[in-house]
């Protein structure tokens, strides 16, 4: 089995290996080490390699789409669908039917406006889910927040303030939805303890018991979503 692997040369003493979000295994290598033994490392790896390959391609819905085309699988509240798109001038508006999201553009060739008015759709939605849900913990807690941000961040799920404002990753909104309340109690706590001590961890399972199965979700597959 062939993988795609990039090799970088550069001063360190031992070789490293990571699968890297456009899909290709990043070899990073001492600038005077041969490429057989660089080789022979990548045998012992193959296992590795193969097994991350599988679940790229099999969790591969939970990246972000880069085209907005019918047949692309993408990700909603942790479920898989495939898009349907049909070019159509009015207003109307999105909607799921038999795991497919039926979705209206103006024109089909317009590639560049399509995605974006897609990611434009995913992000309105999380605006409207996660804020109602923020200040759903935010009662619970008997916390105050004053503003709720959602944003594209690149390794983070969200961020809390001392002042009180909250921003969340809207790409959150491909995870399921214990998840993504897992994330936003997560942040509600940090209004109390802006750390990761014990009683933050205390603040978190007070409000959401199953906090861990959700956290082990994301440590899973999290990395998949920021694609």
């Amino acid at each position: 089995m062939d993988f795609p692997v990039s090799i970088v040369k550069e001063k360190r003493k031992s070789l490293s290996i990571q699968f890297t979000q456009s899909g290709v295994f990043l070899i990073k290598a001492p600038y005077f080490l041969k490429q057989s033994f660089i080789n022979d490392f990548l045998d012992e790896k193959k296992s590795w390699m193969s097994k991350t390959l599988d679940n790229f391609s099999a969790f591969s819905y939970l990246k972000t789409p880069n085209e907005c085309v019918t047949d692309v699988e993408l990700a909603y509240f942790g479920e898989k669908y495939s898009l349907s798109v049909f070019e159509k001038k009015s207003k109307e508006m999105p909607y799921f039917k038999d795991n497919r999201l039926c979705f209206f553009v103006d024109r089909l060739d317009e590639k560049e406006s399509n995605i974006k008015k897609l990611i434009l759709w995913y992000r309105h939605l999380a605006k409207e889910i996660f804020e109602d849900r923020v200040y759903f913990f935010a009662n619970l807690l008997g916390v105050e927040v004053k503003t709720v941000r959602i944003k594209e961040l690149k390794s983070r799920w969200g961020s809390c303030s001392t002042l009180g404002n909250i921003n969340l990753n809207w790409k959150l909104i491909k995870a399921p939805f214990s998840v993504i309340d897992y994330v936003i109690a997560h942040e509600c706590c940090h209004l109390l303890h802006m750390n990761h001590s014990y009683e933050f961890w205390d603040c978190v399972e007070s409000v959401y018991p199953d906090y861990k199965k959700c956290k082990s979700w994301l440590n899973k597959y999290g990395h998949y979503m920021l694609f």
